[in-house]
């Protein structure tokens, strides 16, 4: 009897440890699944950080399932966190090579982290794997721009606007890396193509505005840097690249009206506020120069780093032009 009983319940104890085995598999798959869709709903309505939560916790669950990965690196580059993002898509590209938007997407992350030669090498993959695909060719020019090989770049951003005649960031980038090869009409009429089509933007304005100081057309370059502020009155890089365009000029009243209008609009501007002093000593202002300083002093120190503008509006333009798709078409 006793034998039988023994033999009996080992048997019931392997058959409860394999319920609760199936129990507890059943109820982390529920809650894998329950993060993911919780993560999508918040990728839905734009709550890309709230995503970024549920879906890492998902992640740590079921390490390898490429769904939730491709999902969070899409919620990551939503967050411009393209450090977090890029390895996620790598990972995800060594079994998908032949994914065209998976490789635009780590050429995109890699561009917004300066990672150049990643963004060159992932370009040129969807390149070959697509060759008529006109933001292989935008993210390869960026990457080539980044590298400072301008004539790589021209060529680059040319193909693109083969293929897409409207492509708009193309064009403005291509008139970048003619500007930076000294091709200055050139590179003024790409900025004018855009300006035509009435699509022109504040960095677009900017860019004319350059332009025509590289000729030494101050007006004109502080006639643009006016438009760049009527389409977006905090750019602050567009109120100081005007008054020092209407100095230049030989206008510093002007220039003055510029940098009190730009104090108007961002009570806190440190740049302005240290443009204004050196422009109100040269009017013989000494007193409002002063007290210019004074309170630029209290904003910042003089010699705080700047952010690099270049680096930082190419970042913007990539997200700009990418942000609406489905980064990785999976």
């Amino acid at each position: 009897m006793g034998f039988f009983k023994s033999l009996f319940s080992s048997n019931n104890s392997e058959t409860d440890e394999q319920t609760l085995e199936q129990e507890a598999a059943e109820k982390k798959r529920i809650t894998f699944e329950t993060l993911c869709d919780n993560g999508l709903r918040a990728m839905n309505i734009k709550e890309f950080r709230l995503a970024t939560d549920y879906l890492s916790k998902a992640i740590e669950l079921e390490p390898d399932n490429e769904k939730a990965q491709s999902y969070l690196a899409e919620a990551y580059m939503n967050c411009n966190e393209m450090e977090k993002a890029l390895p996620l898509l790598q990972r995800i590209a060594t079994t998908h090579p032949d994914n065209v938007r998976l490789q635009l997407s780590i050429a995109q992350a890699a561009v917004q982290l300066g990672d150049w030669d990643t963004a060159l090498q992932a370009s040129q993959n969807a390149e070959s794997l697509e060759p008529h695909n006109p933001s292989a060719y935008f993210l390869k020019g960026l990457a080539m721009h980044g590298m400072e090989d301008e004539e790589g770049a021209i060529k680059a951003f040319t193909k693109a606007i083969e293929l897409e005649p409207a492509y708009n960031a193309a064009y403005i980038m291509r008139s970048r890396s003619l500007a930076a090869s000294e091709m200055f009409d050139e590179a003024e009429k790409d900025i004018d193509t855009v300006i035509e089509k009435g699509e022109a933007d504040d960095n677009v304005y900017i860019q004319k505005g350059k332009l025509r100081e590289g000729k030494n057309d101050y007006e004109g370059a502080a006639n643009a840097y006016s438009k760049a502020i009527d389409e977006n009155p905090f750019n602050q890089d567009a109120y100081l690249k005007k008054a020092k365009a209407e100095e230049s000029a030989g206008n510093d009243n002007a220039a003055l009206e510029t940098l009190n209008e730009a104090l108007k609009t961002v009570p806190d501007f440190h740049e302005a506020l240290r443009m204004r002093a050196e422009l109100r000593k040269k009017l013989g202002d000494e007193e409002g120069a002063s007290q210019d300083i004074a309170k630029a002093d209290e904003i910042k120190p003089h010699n705080a780093e700047e952010k690099k503008e270049l680096f930082t509006e190419m970042q913007n333009r990539v997200k700009n032009e990418m942000q609406n798709a489905n980064p990785l078409g999976l």
